[in-house]
C-alpha cells in the first residue's frame, strides 16, 4: 500500500488489507464506529472516543470546529496520514 502524507480514501474492500499494512510499518490507526446508531450526534459522540482533539468539542453543532479540533489533535499526536476508511469519501 502506498502510504503518502496527506487524506487518502481507501475503497471497503480494501480496508481489512490497509489496516493491517499500516500496523506493520507502525503508522498510527484508529477505528471510528457509531455502533449501530447514525446521525450528528452519533459521530460527533464516535470521534470524541476514538480521536485525539484540540481543542476539546463543546457542542455537536459546529462541522468548522470539529475540523479544526480533529486537526489540531492530529498534529499535535504527531499524524501526518489520514486514511479514510469508509463507505463513501470525505467531502
Amino acid at each position: 500500500m502506498n502510504f503518502r502524507s496527506g487524506v487518502v480514501a481507501v475503497a471497503a474492500s480494501e480496508i481489512e488489507a490497509a489496516t493491517a499494512s499500516a500496523r506493520t510499518r507502525s503508522i498510527r490507526v484508529y477505528s471510528l464506529s457509531t455502533g449501530a446508531g447514525g446521525g450528528r450526534d452519533a459521530f460527533f459522540d464516535a470521534v470524541r472516543g476514538t480521536l485525539p482533539l484540540d481543542p476539546p468539542l463543546a457542542s455537536n453543532y459546529s462541522w468548522d470546529a470539529l475540523a479544526d479540533s480533529i486537526f489540531g489533535g492530529l498534529v499535535i499526536a504527531g499524524v501526518d496520514r489520514v486514511w479514510w476508511c469508509g463507505p463513501m469519501r470525505p467531502r
